[in-house]
């Protein structure tokens, strides 16, 4: 019985006990009830009052059965309104205003109150609640349903889609979107098809449903004794039922088989259940999911589409199933090597365990959970007694706060459903501004969802007046509460799945959508569980491990370093062969979607050990009945998790690596990723990328998974990149994802159809309908093979092969250090080597601790020759020698336990130069960029020799920042010229190089005190180089990035060097035509100055305005933002020195024929500091913008800028009638004299013509004196 429930029983027991001592009978016992109940009445009435409701919700959390199914009615009919209002519209007749923002109106201010009645059956403990609940929820969806195949209200949205007269990107977005879901519901169909396409879509209903009611019938069970479950624990041994004949019952359930599977010890017994659990529902659901198959094809085919695969990709980031197919082959080719040393190392347990048995894919769990207790010494069950509830919440709470600028507040006074319920408010930690509200519902009671999940009560959006709707949403945990005094205490599983969707809750607040639609959780399906699966990584981190554990009996104790990094490992443990497993499913479930008549068992029968390393699938088992993902919820989309997993890897490598709170990296997450939601692709288009630094916030580069490793001086998460051997470590094995290959998945190049590397192996089933239409022969006949090659960098799907060869990479080796080659090797003056003297060095484990030193410099020598990777088939032995040398030698770095010596480090250094530093080439100046050209166009050159420069990058960063490099002998290597050398690097047009230089050059300025205002100067060198004479430089934001870390430290007051810098080498930046590919990181440098020294607000605000854009709207965007930025650091007594010209400015702006220019200039009164310095001035002020502000009020064709500037005016009005009045009656007089001002110009054109007329002949120039001046309206 839960606490509520007690509590339920022992309040009529203590009501009978007070009743029974009023000692009165007849009416004075009813007249005494009747005072008591009206008291209790009374008393519940004030206590409701009391409560409050969450400042801006719309959500009503208390509803009764009778007020949800009324408040379901009123939803239903004001939709039917709205949505006939919108139908009714003549076709000739449609604008924005009376068709899109109706709609969008209506799905904002509709979602709270759906999710009113909606949300009340998942937390309520009343069966009546609940059934009016789910009631609602029908009627909801039903009426949702026929909203969605309206073909009168999709006509009318056609018709604006079609005109093309777009508000804002946002509103484009958001129709482009009602005009897809209508498609996709067939409304562009003919009636007929539309039709069939119903009897298609309930019959894969159907299918679907019995499918999985199959599965979850089947009651099929084994029988085993004791002796042949052997291993399994005895609580679970006693949890089986009992046979007819003694023996125990082993059903086919998940819950059973796992354990099973993971824990018996004899090897027929779990081959018998993996076999059984294979073979469930035998060939009932094979024929369903065969059927299904044909019919979702049947479906897509209706809708235009050539198979199921393209209908369900289409709306995804993927946006086809080639570059689904590309992406997978991609990691499964990557994945290869380290798959099958993990495999190897099962084998070998099982051969020690169970003699030449052959390795089978039943004992996977078995002998992986072997491993792990071999390799890993923790318990779970102890590690539960580190995590109290409370403690980890709060750890949760700091860690989010701090990394993302946001500030929680409790509301103790809510309004909620049950005692059990907290409420928060989210307010920015700069601004104050209210974010949103999220409700906590943590802990397990009767009749509540039994999951952890999320749930969006209400979405932000931007009304047409301007204001904005702020989200609203619900964690729902089952968590155990507290009993007699012990803390309730969380698995490490529990606390992951906390942090996930907590991630979530984040995702819903920080959201700034225009549109309700793309709020909250609306991202791309491919992408929405990234911002999740971001914040998962702080629960295998040291740091954040300790914030969020502490012993249950004494919370001042966490858990130990050596558990943190145990936990650390464990995540990565096997992981390569765990997605191995994950690959064969998504692409067996896209082969079967993307083409016709598929013999699906000889598909599976093929797959198996093509992409399990040789494992074969079990005899005899029906592939039907291990994918359900394919039957319904992921048809199509199984590859999903995949995608989103390499995108977090990314962003939380890249971005998060030098600190876990770098709250500028979260802050750019918030603002860049969470703020817009689902109103911008994830994946950046060409317009995006035109607006973007080269150097993108979240870099499309993709990494899978990272070290097992963690004996080393650095911690792994800190690296910039994955690593980048497959070869096995003592602890672990090192995993690798070509993210190179990756940029081709992205590009928009063709991509070939990968489906055919397999499609031509299976069989296919005989139809004669692809026999006629295909002359008898498959339709996929020649495609690509799968490559082994497992080296990073060299983009390519199938054997298309998309590197740019750098012009002159081969570089000579004595370039700096003179000619000195390696042992024994011939090296050609073209970089080629002489193959046959080129041999392998022993490695570390084979020579004595005293010669490992000399072995170093031996291999240091042997990875200075240079091979030529513009030729990919030459010297392929050589140049893998070499890989695996520079991989031997970054190990050993990593596990150094002991000062190098300064051969080591001469000898390092020599290497590094020998390879990294070479000459680009040159733009020429004819052909360099010119107006309206987009650098980011083509897709960056990726260099053909990333596979050694990127394991020398990573020797360049473990030597910097390890502990045993001693900066004070170091830096006679380390030096000036070294430092410039790195520098040039940065104009390399391979984004992954740049990343590295990024993270070296920052660890290089912390670790070598000495070389900081060297560095600082060359950088500002390189940045006057752009300015005025290059024009051109590919690692601009890259160095801003730094230097915005570089002026963070800077001290107070700030140095004279240090202003010079801010206004010779900063404020210039804003010149160059591409100031939008670095302006994100150059705004951050600007405003670190302001905040340091608010007397420099003036200095910065008249750089601005001297740079700032004549005809560039885009532009003049970005200085917008900018200026804002600077403007909230402005202290009044600086912002009245600048004021004047500033607002002259912003005048012009308020009038800009761009909307977008307008719109940003008017958003500057929602920030409330810049509002209140403005209205302190407004004297000053309002005459330089009045005329401006009344033009826009008049006659903007814009709505937005129009109601923005309506609101502008109220303000001014509002605050001061008679400055207004002045100001209006100014403007009235100014316009009234136009048509004169206008008579005088056209005066003195004639009189300029005549002039000029009779000096035509004899060529003189034409001197013409003014004969008064003109007078012009005031701006």
């Amino acid at each position: 019985m839960t606490e509520s429930e007690g509590d339920a029983v022992k309040m009529p027991k203590q009501n009978r006990r007070s009743h029974r001592l009023v000692a009165v009978t007849g009416a004075t016992a009813l007249l005494a009830l009747a005072v008591h109940l009206g008291i209790t009445a009374f008393n519940s009435h004030r206590k409701n009052r009391n409560k409050k409701d969450l400042y801006g919700s719309k959500v009503r959390v208390t509803l009764s059965a009778s007020e949800i199914i009324k408040l379901a009615e009123r939803v239903i009919s004001k939709s039917k309104e709205v949505h006939d209002a919108v139908a009714s519209v003549p076709l000739d007749k449609v604008t924005y205003m009376n068709v899109i923002s109706p709609l969008a109106e209506l799905e904002a201010q509709q979602f709270p109150l759906v999710q009113s009645c909606v949300f009340p059956k998942m937390v309520t403990t009343s069966d009546d609640v609940r059934k009016a609940s789910a009631e609602a929820e029908r009627r909801i969806d039903a009426h949702v349903l026929t909203c969605s195949m309206r073909e009168d209200v999709y006509r009318v949205v056609k018709a604006f889609a079609m005109r093309g007269e777009w508000v804002n990107a946002d509103a484009k977005h958001y129709t482009q979107a009602l005009m897809r879901d209508f498609e996709r519901n067939g409304l562009n169909l003919t009636l007929t098809k539309r039709e069939e396409m119903k009897r298609v879509r309930v019959h894969i209903d159907e299918l679907s449903l019995r499918y999985i009611q199959n599965l979850h019938e089947d009651c099929s069970f084994l029988v085993f004794t004791e002796t042949e479950l052997a291993g399994l624990p005895q609580e679970f041994l006693k949890s089986l039922d009992k046979a007819d004949n003694g023996k125990l019952k082993v059903t086919l359930k998940s819950h059973h088989v796992v354990p099973v599977l993971e824990l018996c010890e004899v090897g027929t017994t779990r081959k018998m259940v993996a076999v059984e659990y294979g073979k469930r529902c035998g060939e009932v659901n094979l024929s369903i999911l065969e059927d299904l198959v044909q019919l979702r094809h049947k479906f897509a085919r209706v809708l235009g589409y050539s198979n199921y695969a393209e209908y369900a990709v289409d709306h995804r980031m993927a946006k086809t199933p080639a570059k689904v197919y590309a992406f997978l082959e991609d990691i499964s080719n990557s994945l290869a090597n380290s798959a099958f040393m993990e495999l190897s190392m099962l084998k070998d347990l099982k051969k020690k365990a169970e003699g030449d048995f052959p390795f089978g894919v039943e004992d996977l769990l078995y002998y992986v959970k072997k491993a792990e207790e071999q390799q890993f010494d923790f318990d779970f069950g102890a590690l539960k007694q580190y995590f109290p509830v409370n403690l980890v919440l709060s750890g949760v709470f700091k860690i989010v706060q701090d990394l993302f600028g946001l500030r929680f507040e409790e509301i103790t006074d809510a309004e909620v459903w049950h005692s059990d319920v907290s409420a928060y408010s989210v307010f920015d930690l700069s601004s104050g501004e209210l974010l949103g509200h999220f409700y906590l519902d943590m802990y397990t009671r009767e009749g509540k969802y039994s999951h952890t999940c999320v749930v969006a009560l209400q979405n932000g959006a931007l009304s047409s007046n301007g204001s904005r709707q702020i989200p609203v949403a619900l964690l729902i945990s089952q968590f155990q509460k507290d009993v007699s005094g012990q803390p309730a205490l969380l698995r490490f599983s529990e606390v992951v799945n906390l942090f996930h969707e907590f991630g979530h809750v984040v995702q819903h607040i920080c959201n700034r959508a225009s549109f309700s639609k793309f709020s909250g959780l609306g991202f791309d399906p491919d992408f929405v569980e990234v911002p999740a699966q971001v914040l998962e990584n702080w629960c295998y981190e040291s740091f954040s491990l300790k914030l969020i554990s502490g012993f249950h009996q004494d919370i001042t104790k966490p858990i130990k370093d050596e558990m943190c990094k145990s936990i650390k490992r464990w995540r990565y443990s096997f992981s390569a062969l765990k997605m191995k497993q994950q690959i064969l499913y998504c692409i067996f479930d896209q082969i079967i979607h993307s083409a016709e008549n598929v013999d699906i068992v000889e598909l599976f029968k093929h797959l198996h050990p093509t992409i399990m390393l040789g494992l074969p699938a079990l005899e005899g088992v029906n592939p039907a009945s291990r994918f359900p993902c394919s039957a319904i919820g992921y048809d199509a989309s199984c590859y999903s998790r995949i995608w989103s997993e390499v995108f977090t890897a990314d962003i939380f490598a890249s971005k998060f690596h030098d600190s876990y709170l770098n709250q500028y990296a979260g802050m750019q997450f918030r603002n860049k990723v969470l703020a817009p939601g689902g109103s911008k692709e994830p994946i950046e288009q060409k317009t995006e990328r035109k607006n973007q630094s080269k150097s993108k916030i979240f870099k499309k580069r993709s990494k899978l998974s990272e070290s097992t490793n963690y004996n080393e001086a650095e911690d792994i998460s800190k690296r910039p990149s994955l690593s980048i051997s497959e070869e096995q470590r003592p602890n672990g094995v090192f995993l690798k994802f070509n993210f190179g290959k990756l940029l081709l998945v992205f590009s928009e190049l063709e991509l070939f159809s990968a489906s055919g590397f397999i499609l031509s192996k299976v069989s296919r089933k005989s139809s004669k309908r692809s026999e006629s239409r295909d002359g008898g022969h498959t339709l996929y006949s020649n495609g690509p093979s799968y490559s082994k090659s497992g080296e990073l960098g060299t983009s390519k799907a199938g054997n298309v092969i998309s590197s740019v060869p750098a012009g002159g990479f081969v570089s000579d080796v004595g370039n700096s250090y003179g000619n000195k080659n390696a042992k024994g090797v011939n090296l050609k003056l073209n970089g080629f080597v002489a193959s046959s003297s080129y041999e392998a060095l022993p490695g570390f484990r084979d020579v004595p601790n005293s010669e490992k030193q000399n072995l170093l410099v031996r291999k240091l020598n042997l990875c200075c020759v240079i091979f030529d990777f513009t030729d990919p088939t030459k010297h392929l032995k050589e140049k893998e020698i070499k890989r695996q040398t520079l991989l031997e030698v970054v190990d050993y770095v990593t596990s150094a336990n002991g000062k190098f010596s300064e051969i080591v480090m001469q000898e390092g250094i020599k290497m590094v130069s020998a390879n990294l530093f070479r000459s680009f080439s040159p733009q020429p100046r004819e052909n360099k960029v010119v107006d309206g050209f987009d650098l980011e166009e083509d897709e960056p050159s990726m260099d053909p020799a990333w596979p050694h420069l990127q394991i020398v990058y990573e020797f360049l960063l473990r030597f910097v920042a390890s502990p045993e490099t001693d900066a004070k002998l170091a830096k006679k290597y380390v030096d000036h010229s070294f430092i410039l050398k790195l520098l040039d690097l940065f104009d390399s047009e391979d984004p992954r190089e740049r990343e590295y230089l990024k993270t070296i050059l920052h660890r290089t300025y912390g670790k070598f005190m000495v070389h900081r205002p060297f560095i600082r100067k060359a950088i500002n060198n390189i940045f006057y180089s752009f300015i005025f004479e290059a024009e051109k430089h590919n690692g601009v934001s890259e160095l801003l990035e730094i230097l915005g870390s570089i002026i963070n430290g800077f001290a107070l007051p700030l140095k004279e060097e240090h202003k010079l810098f801010l206004v010779r080498a900063l404020i210039p930046l804003h010149k160059p035509k591409y100031l939008a590919m670095y302006h994100q990181q150059l705004s951050y440098c600007i405003s670190q100055f302001v905040e340091k020294d608010f007397k420099l607000s003036d200095t910065v605000i008249r750089g601005l305005l001297k740079y700032w854009p004549v005809t560039n709207s885009s532009k003049e965007v970005l200085f917008l933002s900018e200026l804002e930025e600077v403007l909230e650091a402005t202290q009044p007594s600086e912002f009245q020195r600048c004021m004047v010209p500033l607002f002259r400015q912003i005048a012009h702006c308020l009038n800009s024929s761009h909307f977008q220019v307008a719109e940003r200039a008017l958003f500057l009164w929602n920030n409330d500091h810049i509002e209140n310095l403005i209205k302190q001035n407004r004297k000053v002020l309002l005459p330089i913008i009045f005329s401006a502000l009344e033009k826009n009020a008049r006659n903007h064709w814009n709505q937005a800028v129009h109601s923005l500037t309506l609101n502008v005016r109220k303000i001014f009005y509002d605050l001061d009638p008679e400055l207004f009045n002045e100001c209006l009656a100014e403007f009235k007089e100014d316009e009234s004299k136009e048509d004169e001002v206008k008579a005088r110009r056209e005066a003195t054109w004639k009189r300029l013509e005549e002039v000029a007329a009779k000096k035509a002949l004899s060529n003189e120039p034409v001197l013409v004196r003014g004969r008064a001046p003109l007078r012009t309206a005031s701006r």
